[in-house]
């Protein structure tokens, strides 16, 4: 997969409560160290990432996690309220002919 590498030591568990669609096992320390190896994939998601849970293709094997680590090409900058419309003139009380 383009963009995805497998999650290390990261185990997708099915559980048997019905209310519960899958128990994630992760040793902390890798998890800490993959995700730090990849610090500016979320640096350009806005601190955001996806760890996507796989069926595999081998029979008989179960679900496997899987780390997106597409680099965002054109981030969205943030925009604040007084450049949001500029253009735009202010309406005042006089003017506002909205009905509620």
């Amino acid at each position: 997969m383009a963009n995805q590498e497998n999650m290390e030591d990261f185990f997708v568990n099915e559980n048997s409560k019905d209310f519960v669609i899958f128990d994630l096992v992760f040793n902390y320390e890798t998890l800490k160290k993959q995700l730090a190896k990849h610090e500016e994939v979320f640096k350009s998601n806005k601190g955001r990432g996806r760890i996507s849970i796989l069926k595999s293709q081998y029979e008989g094997k179960g679900p496997y996690a899987s780390l997106s680590t597409w680099i965002n090409p054109n981030p969205v900058t943030e925009v604040k309220y007084d450049e949001h419309l500029k253009d735009r003139e202010p309406v005042t009380k006089k003017d506002d002919d909205l009905p509620f």
